[in-house]
């Protein structure tokens, strides 16, 4: 697929028909509630027609809900009401994974390598690099089984980049045989139509946008790990 779309949040109705209750919720205040908690990234304009009101009353809702709950923002509606939402359940690893990741923007970077590392422990190693670049350098002196240059079951990769951008990275690993069944997964800003089209015209495995809230980037990270550490099946390769 050529975006890791956002699952459907499993909502607990019962606590939170309690939650509504000690708040003194309406039942329309309750609808947007739910509404807005299954869909926390969706716009008031998309979400109005879910609760059969204009795009302004369903703000309106949102402000009452709120000042009922002594809140500032939706921001803070949601955090407090997260217990409501269930977790999702830590990826379940049978291998172990060598990942190599490329991206120039280092917070979202180490956010991407702790969660790496809480969910699979030290069943991954990751190697970040700054720009494609270094990560082709690195690649070009790694073989399977050789300790010093880890050779990758799966590649991250940002498309906006210094000193070679992930668009050029991609197209080198994809053209060389030693290297061009390496699963390749883009994270990128861009959900534009040419981004994602040409990244699967030049290899990509997956293509996934970056999430943009942390809650939804560790489920994102649970299922890349889910896959590519059990369910999907990596390249078998003979040490040298």
């Amino acid at each position: 697929m050529a975006i890791l779309k956002q699952r459907r949040s499993m909502l607990d109705n019962e606590a939170l028909l309690k939650f509504a209750s000690e708040h003194r919720l309406s039942s329309k205040q309750t609808d947007v509630l739910r509404e807005m908690l299954r869909n926390p990234h969706d716009t008031s304009e998309q979400l109005a027609p879910k609760v059969g009101c204009s795009p302004s009353t369903f703000n309106v809702h949102i402000a009452n809900i709120l000042d009922k709950c002594g809140l500032k923002n939706r921001r803070d509606l949601i955090n407090k009401l997260k217990p409501l939402l269930p977790s999702m359940p830590p990826p379940e690893l049978n291998k172990s994974l060598n990942v190599l990741f490329a991206d120039d923007d280092p917070i979202f970077r180490d956010k991407v390598v702790n969660l790496i590392h809480r969910f699979a422990g030290e069943r991954a190693q990751v190697l970040l690099f700054d720009n494609g670049l270094e990560l082709i350098m690195h690649l070009s002196q790694a073989k399977p089984g050789v300790s010093g240059y880890l050779f990758p079951d799966l590649i991250l990769l940002d498309l906006v980049m210094p000193m070679m951008d992930g668009a050029t990275t991609l197209a080198r690993i994809k053209s060389e045989s030693r290297w061009n069944d390496i699963p390749v997964v883009v994270f990128s800003s861009s959900a534009e139509k040419d981004s994602i089209n040409s990244s699967y015209s030049k290899g990509a495995n997956s293509y996934i946008v970056k999430p943009k809230e942390d809650a939804e980037l560790e489920r994102v990270i649970k299922l890349v790990l889910e896959y590519w550490g059990r369910i999907g099946s990596s390249p078998l390769r003979d040490s040298v």
